[in-house]
């Protein structure tokens, strides 16, 4: 018999220590994910944030939540993102992960989202009949550098198993990539300076405020801070222990997040947000003028290279737009979708009354 057990988010951060639970041979959160669901300003103690399905005394599925607000006509909705879902191998297709879903369907009334989804946890949300598309964002990838070993193996068992294969075709591509060459062509004015933070000021807390004004979860200065103090993932270059026992990422090799304010002539002209997650570069946040895309373009794929970073994933048009000009950077990119679902409640809620999301919103800026 499966049974269903539920930690909220009053209780997450004490089952995430417990001694035993980094001994099992599955682990349904990391320790960082559960610091930060505890400390979630937009969460209440007794939301549930984690469901687990065992049978007998063996961990089959779970299933992780983050609490969230959206804003409509000057009221606020409670809502949760779907930030998670596993089921053993052994036990799939007997319908875990529909048995977790319906559970957290029944305790949120129905007021669920997604995005940054995949295409099996999916599979299960379409079975439901809940869901509806809400919006659809159109971005691209930028690679700088060959990076085969970071993309193919979780596509393929076979180059997940030799995976050496793909490190020597990088090294090999390496040698004939025109890439770091063409970054050199990319020139900033002198009077162009930047101020680097770890946390935001006041003015980079009123710019994030009015970024997130037009989207409907508004995200704030108090959500700013909690992103930045408590990020999900941490820099473990030798590997991790407990990392290894969980499905989701929550070890790269390199992790590091940064704010930039960008002045131009003494005057603060926007600021830009970077994730950088091994050779993953992601812009969640920024907020500047539209006669100043193409410095801003400029600026992002400048710390690309500083940074080594293989790809740079955006989602800004006037972004796309201006780096897609320099033919090289257009060459080697592809297209990329960020498709955001609700519930049909939600949609039916929402539909008309908002421009868009932020790359950042929902759980990617944490990712």
């Amino acid at each position: 018999m499966i049974k269903i057990y539920r930690i909220n988010t009053n209780d997450i951060q004490l089952y995430s220590q417990d001694p035993q639970l980094s001994e099992r041979e599955h682990i349904p959160i990391s320790r960082l994910r559960a610091m930060s669901y505890s400390v979630n300003p937009r969460a209440n103690p007794n939301d549930t944030v984690l469901y687990l399905a065992y049978k007998d005394d063996t961990l089959i599925g779970y299933r992780t939540i983050m609490p969230d607000l959206i804003f409509v006509d000057g009221k606020e909705m409670k809502v949760a993102w779907l930030s998670g879902n596993w089921v053993h191998c052994d036990c799939r297709r007997q319908g875990i992960a529909t048995l977790l879903l319906d559970e957290a369907l029944k305790d949120w009334g129905s007021r669920l989202m997604y995005t940054n989804y995949a295409l099996e946890s999916k599979f299960v949300y379409d079975k439901s009949d809940k869901f509806e598309e809400l919006l659809t964002k159109k971005g691209r990838r930028f690679y700088l550098r060959p990076c085969l070993y970071s993309l193919v193996p979780n596509k393929s068992p076979f180059f997940k198993r030799n995976s050496w294969m793909l490190k020597l075709a990088d090294t090999f591509l390496r040698i004939f990539n025109p890439m770091p060459l063409y970054g050199k062509t990319l020139r900033l004015d002198k009077e162009v300076e930047f101020e680097y933070l770890e946390r935001p000021d006041t003015e980079i807390s009123e710019m994030f405020e009015k970024v997130c004004s037009s989207t409907p979860t508004r995200r704030s200065r108090v959500e700013l801070q909690w992103i930045l103090r408590f990020p999900w993932l941490v820099s473990s270059p030798l590997g991790d222990r407990i990392g290894r026992k969980y499905y989701f990422s929550s070890n790269p090799q390199r992790f590091s997040q940064s704010i930039v304010k960008v002045y131009k002539s003494d005057l603060l002209i926007g600021f830009l947000f970077f994730n950088l997650t091994d050779v993953k570069l992601s812009v969640p946040y920024c907020l500047f003028k539209d006669e100043d895309s193409d410095l801003m373009a400029r600026i992002i794929m400048l710390h690309a290279f500083k940074y080594r970073a293989s790809m740079v994933t955006i989602y800004q048009s006037d972004l796309i737009k201006e780096i897609k000009q320099k033919f090289l950077f257009n060459l080697f990119s592809r297209k990329r979708t960020q498709i955001y679902f609700a519930t049909k409640e939600i949609v039916s809620t929402l539909t008309g009354k908002f421009k868009t999301f932020n790359d950042g919103d929902g759980d990617c800026a944490f990712i």
